[in-house]
């Protein structure tokens, strides 16, 4: 009995502190513009994580730091990547995102 009520209380300890750790990325994550400039780092991966779950703000965002090459390389494949993929869940800054680096991609191909 003692030791199922160790190994519940291990689990509850364990998912309690990822639910905090998702917490804590979705508030660096939400704040990747500004968290950027002091902790690169920590607001890439942040946003990452999360957008890798597939949380449509995350994925703009990290579309946005690639985008911008803020705390990343710069990569307009991999900003376009991650728009797409919040531009698929509804959100219309995204689809402008997307619809932009269309646009310009193919200004740039007929010169």
């Amino acid at each position: 009995m003692i030791r199922i009520s160790i190994i519940v209380l291990a689990a509850v300890m364990i998912s309690g502190s990822a639910a905090i750790a998702l917490a804590g990325d979705s508030e660096d994550c939400k704040n990747a513009r500004i968290l950027v400039k002091a902790n690169p780092k920590k607001a890439v991966s942040a946003c990452r994580r999360l957008a890798e779950q597939g949380q449509c703000l995350a994925q703009f965002n990290l579309g946005l730091l690639y985008d911008l090459g803020e705390g990343v390389p710069q990569s307009y494949a991999e900003a376009a990547k991650w728009y797409r993929k919040a531009a698929d869940q509804g959100s219309a800054l995204a689809q402008y995102n997307v619809f932009c680096h269309v646009l310009f991609r193919s200004r740039r191909a007929t010169g």
